[in-house]
């Protein structure tokens, strides 16, 4: 294969979620170019080392703007036409659509997608204005997938969702894979810290990842156990319309409830100093790469039973599954590791265990390189290069 061009919506995805795919797309052809809406050196300059060129490529991330959006997909074709990709992948709504559209229209030999989580549009609920913008992403999903090769999803519920609103032809190929996967080797192993036992939760700070119910059930446990237990939060404040007020984040900091340490490129110390990682989300997640990186690193979970979520958890094995938006399920289920403090190291070994069968990235990229047809000898060589 000559060309591979990988698209997103953000370039720091690149390298942060799919740095072992593009280097399986490096193994297997004369030329990777990486393209997003956004340049940041930093990125490029990280990419350029593992022989991914970058092109930036102007598209608004969010919303529908049917004056932007027949823009950027004139862009695409013409970018498509001057470089003459053998193979187009893309991920994140926009860019699948879009990508998608564009590599049929100017006869792209092969399109693969990856679906990482469906995001807001396919949640339940909303008024008739969502019902309005979800019907019209249906139609152009139904369009823009029509010359889809091979599909990814990352948990069965978004591959079931696909299905039951018949998004993809027949002639797509449709493999599911365990998420992005995660560096076992980065994201080493660590025994984990029982006093005090410290939860820790790690996202963007938006409702929907279940923030709320994790500030009230660190204000319920510290009521009962005072200086034994800490509650910590890493993560970004966000734009997005479910985001949390600095405000309350504030109040409850103030009371003495919440450790807040800002937004962390490199989440492993404060991994290592947890005990437990809690993320009670009901986003429409594909499979949480924070969870991921908490298994690697050897801790015990508690995450919601909502979909891209229960994969990660044998509940009473690895941790614990509590229902959505349930307050009082989530004390229940922290405060059995305040009980039982034995309990975090055995958890947690489980929890490696698992990311090691299931999750590991290697494991992930040679499968979806397998459902490619591409070659997953060499990209294993290549690996077992860079850990010399």
């Amino acid at each position: 294969m000559k060309k591979v061009i990988v698209f997103s919506g953000l370039s720091s995805t690149f390298l942060n979620l799919r740095k072992f795919l593009l280097k399986g797309f490096v193994a297997n052809a004369d030329f990777v170019i990486a393209s997003a809406p956004d340049l940041v050196e930093a990125e490029v300059e990280g990419l350029k080392r593992i022989g991914v060129d970058f092109r930036q490529l102007e598209m608004h991330r969010t919303g529908l703007n049917p004056i932007a959006d027949f823009g950027y997909l004139q862009r695409l074709k013409k970018f498509l036409r001057v470089e003459q990709p053998d193979a187009v992948f893309s991920y994140h709504i926009k860019a699948v659509i879009f990508v998608s559209l564009a590599a049929r229209l100017v006869g792209t030999p092969r399109i693969y997608i990856l679906l990482p989580g469906l995001g807001y549009i396919f949640s339940e609920g909303g008024g008739l204005k969502k019902k309005l913008l979800q019907a019209l992403v249906f139609r152009l999903y139904r369009f823009a997938l029509m010359g889809v090769d091979v599909a990814f999803f990352q948990n069965p519920d978004d591959l079931a969702t696909f299905q039951q609103h018949k998004l993809l032809m027949g002639k797509t190929k449709v493999i599911r894979v365990h998420g992005s996967g995660v560096d076992l080797n980065y994201y080493e192993f660590s025994p984990a810290v029982t006093t005090p036992v410290r939860f820790l939760f790690t996202a963007r700070l938006i409702r929907d990842k279940g923030i709320s119910e994790y500030f009230e059930a660190a204000k319920v446990l510290k009521g009962r156990y005072g200086d034994r237990v800490e509650f910590g939060v890493v993560g970004p404040f966000d734009s997005n319309p479910s985001a949390i007020t600095k405000g309350k984040l504030d109040a409850f900091i103030q009371g003495g409830y919440i450790l807040y340490y800002g937004e962390a490129k490199d989440v492993r110390p404060f991994i290592r100093a947890a005990s437990v990682f809690v993320l009670p989300s009901f986003y429409m997640e594909g499979v949480p790469r924070t969870i991921l990186e908490c298994l690697s690193m050897g801790r015990p979970i508690i995450t919601s039973t909502s979909r891209g979520c229960k994969e990660t958890v044998n509940n009473g094995d690895n941790g614990f599954l509590v229902p959505p938006r349930d307050v009082d399920a989530l004390v229940d289920a922290m405060e059995h590791f305040v009980q039982n403090p034995q309990a975090i190291e055995s958890m947690g070994k489980k929890s490696r265990a698992l990311a090691e069968a299931q999750y590991d990235v290697n494991l992930v990229t040679s499968e979806m390189l397998k459902g490619m047809n591409l070659d997953t000898l060499i990209f294993e060589e290549i690996i077992a290069e860079s850990k010399h």
